[in-house]
């Protein structure tokens, strides 16, 4: 079974933030969204991803990675066209991988792919976005 990976560079994010609470801003090799209030907020962030070159991929894992300052991802879902595949919880710091519920993969009928990431940046931090992947499998 042949694997690939369909990914997009950090620089792909775009954010839901009121503009007075958040900067976005690309930098080399990443794109960091900064908390600029002296409070929490809870912002989300967005990733489209290209579709892959084969009909039916089997979508396994969703890599996010990612640094900095305290910042908290606290839901992350998979977003096939118009369609909301799954919406989970999580508490990740750092880099993770995050598997694809079987189901998921096989709602993929090449109407785009998107990632959605729930945050949580406390006062005056930022995270620095890397890039967002997705690992596939051949059927």
């Amino acid at each position: 079974m042949a694997t690939g990976v369909i990914s997009v560079h950090g620089h792909g994010v775009s954010a839901n933030p009121v503009a007075s609470q958040l900067s976005l801003e690309h930098r080399a090799g990443s794109s960091r969204l900064e908390n600029l209030t002296s409070q929490p907020i809870t912002p989300s962030a967005f990733f489209p991803l290209t579709s892959p070159q084969k009909e039916t991929p089997r979508l396994k894992t969703i890599r996010v990675e990612f640094s900095g300052g305290d910042v908290t991802v606290t839901s992350i879902a998979l977003y096939l066209g118009s369609s909301t595949v799954f919406n989970h919880n999580i508490s990740e710091n750092a880099t993770f991988d995050h598997e694809i519920p079987d189901s998921a993969s096989a709602s993929f009928t090449r109407s785009g792919i998107s990632v959605g990431l729930g945050l949580d940046i406390p006062a005056r931090k930022y995270i620095d976005f890397k890039f967002v992947s997705i690992t596939t499998a051949g059927s």
